[in-house]
């Protein structure tokens, strides 16, 4: 039998802010392909890109109705992306690909286009806004008020993380709809610890997330890490 030694991601219990055109780890993108075709897909890790591939979305019911990429485990090599030996991807139409950082502190952006248009034609472009029929999901681990805003239509909401008081399941996402003016359907939503809140888009939208008001556990942690000093040995003897 052999074990795994368990490793602490310790970047997830340091995010505050969360913003869904610096793709991070709590965070996944999910990007719906609604015709068949093909199309170029780009994954960014700052400025340089580390992942390149042609996605054929074809009308067969054999293929895959979703697909799931791990950004931080893509570009891990020391030349990055080798996008002379472009991935492919085959997707049934109208299916999705979920985009998710499942550890480290990078942040990531993706991009779409269509490939044999007279017109390159953009479908996606994280870095600046999410289009109308993608969704964009966010685990809070940290509990408190969140301030979540739509920055393309300035539609504000709270986002309430409370400490579990008895069993709950984490796998149960609330979500959230945006209309097509771009405002939030409901003004305030709660969740638990750990659980996610999906926000499904009607329009498009850039969305940001930050804690505002953390939960009083938080506060008293902060007060009791400003309290401790390190005290200097005695050398007067």
């Amino acid at each position: 039998m052999t074990t795994q030694k368990a490793s602490l991601n310790r970047p997830v219990f340091k995010l505050q802010e969360f913003d869904s055109s610096n793709l991070t780890v709590l965070t996944t993108l999910i990007h719906r392909f609604a015709e068949a075709g093909s199309y170029d897909l780009f994954v960014r890790r700052g400025e340089r890109v580390v992942h390149r591939a042609t996605v054929n979305v074809v009308r067969e019911t054999c293929a895959p109705h979703q697909i799931d990429v791990d950004m931080a485990v893509l570009g891990s090599a020391e030349k990055g992306c080798e996008c002379g030996k472009r991935e492919g991807y085959t997707l049934r139409e109208g299916g999705v690909m979920c985009f998710f950082v499942s550890r480290g502190s990078a942040r990531f952006r993706v991009s779409v286009q269509q490939i044999g248009a007279k017109e390159k034609r953009t479908l996606l472009d994280s870095a600046s806004s999410i289009p109308a029929g993608d969704l964009f999901a966010v685990t809070l681990v940290l509990p408190g008020v969140y301030r979540v805003v739509n920055t393309e239509s300035k539609a504000e909401m709270t986002v309430e993380v409370e400490m579990p008081s008895g069993p709950y399941r984490m796998d149960q996402p609330t979500v959230v709809e945006i209309g097509r003016t771009g405002k939030f359907g409901s003004r305030r939503a709660s969740i638990m610890l750990g659980q996610s809140v999906v926000f499904r888009c009607g329009a498009q939208a850039r969305i940001r997330l930050e804690l505002v008001k953390p939960h009083d556990i938080l506060q008293k942690r902060e007060q009791e890490k400003r309290r401790f000093t390190i005290r200097k040995p005695d050398t007067s003897d």
